[in-house]
């Protein structure tokens, strides 16, 4: 747990020293550390690696287009792992009144993520989160 900490705090330092991000909700935090858990779940042997590639990531798209595009890379990178993430949840969960509640979640971050799509396009600056409570990881709360 506390290397995912030191990682979050890395990452939330990185964004703001280099793509002068300013976090002024917990929304775009609580992605961030949702990020951080599913990278180290899904490869716990070499996820410190993926999360040096995130960052790199992220160093091209500053590269490219700046904070417009940083926060479009972002919000495109952790809606596309959050919607598979419910996607997985759907399939697993045998409740049909949750599954039901699963699926309009995805749809509605799946909508989301159209939103955000065309605001980029505009050249404009995007929001990433929209993450639920209950996938909040809990060294979240330790660290807030």
């Amino acid at each position: 747990m506390k290397i995912k900490i030191k990682k979050y705090k890395e990452l939330l330092e990185y964004l703001k020293e280099m793509a002068h991000f300013e976090f002024q909700t917990e929304n775009s935090k609580v992605a961030l550390a949702f990020l951080i858990e599913i990278m180290s779940e899904k490869n716990p042997e070499n996820w410190q690696n993926d999360f040096e590639k995130f960052k790199k990531n992220v160093d091209e798209a500053m590269k490219k287009g700046g904070k417009v595009e940083v926060s479009w890379f972002l919000s495109e990178f952790i809606s596309n792992i959050y919607i598979d993430f419910l996607k997985k949840r759907e399939e697993s969960v045998e409740d049909e009144e949750l599954k039901r509640k699963l699926v309009i979640i995805r749809q509605m971050q799946e909508n989301s993520m159209e939103f955000n799509r065309k605001t980029h396009q505009n050249g404009e600056q995007v929001a990433f989160g929209g993450i639920l409570k209950e996938y909040i990881p809990e060294w979240y709360y330790i660290e807030k």
